[in-house]
């Protein structure tokens, strides 16, 4: 009866055996079981796929066969070859032409730039120019003025003519109007 269990228990332990199976992680082998648990947990899902050595033989096979049919379409005519070329040297062009466009932008760039910063110089220097003559006019002016004791005094600078008495009037009045204001409470908050 030993021997009997004994046999039982042998065949029944080999038969609960999975020795030439593979799961599988979506498209590829699991590589260990860290994998597996992995996937599973992800995917609630893994497949047990058996290898046969038939089913290598007929991979092998039908590898060898896909093989030739891309040796096939890999080899091109002339004309494939010369079309890809042109293809190429149109593409190359084309680069080109938007690299020169492009230095062509920054230069225009710059260029404008400096027109505009020789605009600006030019007018800083023309201001300049016509406060120095104002200045001068007005020097002339105030010496005459003093020494005439006229109390209108006209400068005509070729711009325009001002009227230095009712400038300096407007500027007394509202000195004086100032004056008795007090500073403004400017920590006050309004409630």
């Amino acid at each position: 009866m030993k021997k009997f269990i004994l046999i039982f228990f042998l065949i029944s332990s080999s038969g609960c055996t999975n020795g030439k199976q593979v799961y599988w992680c979506g498209d590829h082998a699991c590589k260990n079981n860290k994998e597996k648990k992995a996937y599973f947990n992800k995917n609630m899902s893994v497949e047990i796929k058996e290898i046969n050595k038939k089913k290598k033989k007929e991979y092998s096979e039908i590898k060898k066969i896909t093989e030739q049919a891309f040796a096939k379409t890999k080899v091109k005519n002339n004309k494939d070859i010369n079309l890809d070329e042109r293809n190429s040297l149109d593409e190359k062009e084309k680069i080109k032409r938007e690299k020169i466009y492009a230095k062509q932008l920054i230069k225009n760039e710059k260029e404008r730039i400096k027109k505009e910063k020789k605009e600006a110089k030019r007018l800083r220097k023309e201001e300049e120019k016509i406060a120095k003559i104002l200045k001068l006019k007005e020097k002339k002016i105030n010496k005459k003025s003093k020494n005439s004791n006229e109390k209108e005094v006209v400068a005509d600078i070729g711009v325009a003519t001002i009227d230095f008495s009712e400038f300096k009037k407007l500027m007394d009045q509202i000195y004086k109007r100032n004056t008795s204001k007090p500073y403004p409470n400017i920590n006050k908050t309004p409630e």
